[in-house]
């Protein structure tokens, strides 16, 4: 339950974070898809029972790296 809150809460303040996308328990979200939602995850290698690749043990979130394009300090 507390991957899924942790990760809920990723989304919810993603444009602020600037989050590129979050994965957890076999679903992705994508900031470039995110009116579809939370959608089926599967590792690029491909199908595998592997926990950690699966990201059943872990919320991973992946951000832009320094500032986003077109950003201008106020």
């Amino acid at each position: 339950r507390h991957g899924w809150v942790f990760a809920q809460w990723v989304v919810a303040h993603a444009q602020r974070y600037h989050v590129l996308s979050a994965i957890y328990a076999d679903h992705i979200w994508t900031s470039w898809a995110a009116s579809l939602g939370w959608r089926d995850y599967e590792h690029p290698g491909g199908p595998t029972r592997n926990p950690v690749l699966r990201h059943l043990d872990h919320v991973h979130v992946a951000v832009e790296s320094g500032r986003p394009f077109g950003f201008r300090p106020r």
